[in-house]
């Protein structure tokens, strides 16, 4: 508002300047539009201009900017004169080559197209004409709206990058609202992926750029309350606070939008606040928000949002037949949203599971994992797939509790089994992913490889494991997940463990949750594989305490193998049938405060044929020689060097090598995958080389889980700080014993007991404890 005064202003001090006052005039008419006061913009634009041949430009872009106000903002009938303006507008241009006009004016018909697809083309032309002009202010503007209708269009990763090429050039050109609008547009994008970090960091900056005004603010504020509450529906320990300070933003929104006088983002925010409001049970508040939501809706695609808010308002009231017609009504919706449906799927389940009707739960809880499954949209990055699966457990989570409430735990364990490793199934070209298998094939693959399969569960609610033996599949209750999660140790108190020393209660409560209940159906001895979940996934399972007459670790009970899932550990090879020849060896690092390394690196390489083996040590020791070395060649690769973990973005982990001729000295996960591989065996001798992050879904990502999506069948890796002075001897005892024939879950236990049985310090589970060795899927052709 203060910028439509100083532009009004400003005119009045031009005189009898006609020029002069359309140039402050045609200012003063874009600030109203951007803050969406198109009554005043109008008033501005109506006049007609001197026909003079030096007002021929001005007046198309009067003709143009007036047409796209009339379109957006009065009556259906007003739309076609506002389009007619705008075409006409548009093809003068066309016919007289005002090429500087056409970007601004592309944006305008983009705005009003009523075809996404036709939206996309224009401003992918008008990006292309601004920049051809090199006028970055109308090329931000096309990005943001591109990105915009990008995001609309749910294709969330590739709107990212049209945002942030928007950002740059808006904050070039010092158009802080511009920026702002990115960066708002970004907040939705990170949030609709689940990655809520980000869609936060990205609304602080929104915010800022925003300054005092109140259009920019209202949306970056509500777009920050989208992802507050859904952030606390993924995540329960936050989900009564997430969702009260959702509600704070919404207001301010739907206050803002008010004051503003702009009907379309009142209905947006209200849209959001009924949502928010309904989630913590005010279903009055929600009612009314949700009734002016209803007065104000223009189109097929708002309506369904007010009838799925309906719906969820009725079902939270008990009023299980009333929602169950609101929510059948929003599914017959002709949208593209595709949360619509599953989020429609979802309440319908639960409606009908609380009305008695079973059969037609089942039904609505498979259509919302089915419309989550098939989601069919396509990712540039991995990351925004993990997010966006993180995002959407809960379907499956209540799937599998009401599952289980009636007692139908095979099911519920296929369930699971489909929530997971969706990513990691998509490894190198040629490979084909084991498919999930039935129960009875389970215990046939448990009875055919001898090992015992461990799938666990964490949920809100309740939580379980499945363990699965030749005889059958049993199931255990095991609290809730925030009964669990609290004892798993992170490194600091894993230092502190000493069975033999002194008693941990908190360790011996976790061996009593997660393990206690399947103790019975464990063998002495036995091949263990583990499908963690959550916080487990940061546990290594060897190192819990058994207490019995003769207190041991669990190690010493079990050769154990984490798997990303069921199909996986099931089809796992058991690794004495799989070639150790040649190896690919890399470590040493210049200036790697690693004196030991070298060392490992020499008795690593004796257990290989020097024929078969290639070593990159010291400068050598690159990225760039790692790529080089076609390593789908080796059956082994070996790291030994630091390795530094981002949890943010957990592709971005990185071993740590000697710089090359481009100075790189970071080998990053996501380069790892872009080599696909053939080895059996990969050990990434470095801390935190497990992963950094666990999502919802996949598990724990980062180089394991990057060497196991480039076609490696055993990963061995570290879940914490690895010792430099006791890693040699543990890789010695481990390759000796593969070399002897054991597998590699075999081989690690016996380097591990070896040091557990010792007589130093490194009896201690924080220095055996780390290694863990992982399972990706396996093919007999390996050579």
């Amino acid at each position: 508002m203060l910028a439509a005064a100083q532009a009004g202003r400003g005119a009045s001090l031009c005189g009898t300047d006609p020029h002069c006052k359309w140039r402050f005039r045609s200012l003063e008419a874009e600030t109203y539009i951007q803050e969406r006061r198109f009554d005043q913009a109008r008033k501005i634009l109506a006049p007609l201009l001197p026909s003079t041949p030096d007002f021929v430009v001005p007046d198309v872009l009067r003709r143009a900017m007036l047409g796209y106000v009339i379109c957006y903002s009065f009556k259906k009938d007003d739309r076609a004169e506002g389009h007619r303006l705008l075409d006409d507008a548009y093809a003068e241009v066309l016919r007289r080559g005002q090429s500087e006009l056409l970007p601004q004016i592309e944006i305008y018909e983009g705005l009003v197209s009523d075809d996404p697809g036709n939206a996309r083309t224009l401003y992918l032309r008008a990006a292309k004409d601004a920049a051809a002009q090199g006028s970055i202010e109308n090329e931000s503007s096309a990005l943001i709206n591109l990105g915009y209708v990008t995001l609309r269009d749910a294709r969330y990763d590739e709107a990212i990058s049209f945002l942030m090429r928007a950002v740059d050039l808006a904050e070039r050109a010092g158009e802080s609202l511009k920026a702002s609008d990115a960066f708002n547009n970004l907040v939705a994008c990170y949030t609709q992926l689940g990655d809520y970090e980000k869609a936060q960091e990205y609304g602080e900056k929104g915010l800022k750029a925003a300054g005092q005004n109140e259009s920019a603010r209202r949306m970056v504020v509500g777009s920050i309350g989208r992802a507050h509450m859904l952030e606390g529906e993924t995540h329960e320990a936050v989900r009564e606070s997430k969702t009260r300070e959702a509600i704070r933003d919404f207001e301010e929104a739907v206050d803002l939008s008010r004051k503003l006088k702009d009907d379309d983002n009142v209905r947006v925010w209200d849209d959001n606040l009924a949502d928010a409001l309904w989630r913590v049970g005010d279903y009055g508040a929600a009612e009314k928000a949700n009734q002016e939501e209803l007065t104000l809706v223009k189109n097929e695609q708002s309506k369904a949002y007010a009838s799925l808010n309906a719906a969820n308002i009725a079902a939270g009231r008990k009023r299980f037949e009333e929602a169950a017609g609101f929510y059948n009504a929003t599914l017959k919706s002709k949208v593209s949203d595709k949360s619509v449906f599953w989020n429609s799927y979802a309440g319908l389940a639960r409606v009908t599971a609380a009305s008695g009707n079973e059969r037609l739960a089942r039904t609505c809880y498979e259509k919302a994992i089915s419309t989550v499954d098939f989601d069919g949209t396509q990712w540039s990055r991995d990351e925004y797939e993990f997010t966006f699966r993180s995002s959407l457990i809960r379907f499956y989570r209540d799937y599998v509790e009401f599952l289980m409430q009636h007692h139908d735990a095979e099911h519920a364990l296929d369930v699971v089994e489909s929530s997971r490793a969706h990513l990691l199934s998509r490894t190198s070209p040629g490979r084909k992913f084991p498919r999930r298998l039935t129960s009875a094939e389970l215990r046939l693959a448990a009875k055919r490889s001898g090992t015992v399969f461990l799938s666990y569960w964490l949920a809100p609610a309740q939580s379980y494991v499945w363990v699965v033996t030749p005889e059958g599949i049993q199931h255990f209750a095991l609290g809730p997940s925030a009964a669990i999660e609290p004892l798993v140790p992170d490194q600091q108190t894993i230092a502190n463990w000493d069975l033999y020393r002194k008693e941990n209660p908190d360790a011996k409560r976790l061996f009593d949750i997660v393990l206690g209940p399947v103790a019975k159906w464990i063998p002495p001895h036995a091949r263990v594989i583990v499908v963690p979940d959550g916080a487990l996934h940061y546990l290594n399972f060897e190192t819990l305490p058994v207490h019995s007459e003769k207190p041991n670790y669990w190690i010493e009970d079990a050769t154990v193998a984490v798997a990303p899932s069921l199909a996986i550990a099931a089809t796992a090879s058991p690794g004495q049938d799989l070639s150790y020849k040649s190896a690919l060896i890399m470590g040493d690092p210049v200036n790697s405060g690693l004196p030991n390394a070298a060392t490992e690196i020499i008795k690593v390489a004796s257990y290989f044929a020097p024929e078969s083996t290639k070593k990159f040590q010291q400068g050598d020791a690159t990225p760039a020689a790692y790529r080089n070395a076609h390593p789908e060649s080796y059956s082994v690769i070996h790291f030994s060097a630091h390795g530094e973990a981002n949890a943010q973005s957990p592709l971005d982990s990185a071993i740590l090598l000697s710089p090359g001729q481009d100075r790189a000295y970071k080998l990053y996960a996501r380069d790892v995958i872009d080599s696909p591989l053939n080895a059996n065996l990969v050990t990434i001798s470095a801390c935190h080389s497990a992963g950094a992050r666990v999502y919802s879904g996949e598990g724990l990502v980062g180089f394991a889980w990057a060497f196991m999506r480039a076609g490696a069948h055993y990963v061995v890796a570290g879940l914490w700080d690895i010792t430099d002075s006791s890693t040699p001897a543990v890789m010695d005892e481990f390759y000796g014993a593969i070399r002897a024939g054991k597998s590699p879950p075999d081989a690690l236990r016996a380097a591990k007991l070896s040091m557990l049985h010792s007589e130093t310090n490194f009896r201690k589970p924080y220095y055996w404890g780390p290694f863990q060795i992982y399972i990706g899927f396996s093919t007999r052709s390996r050579h």
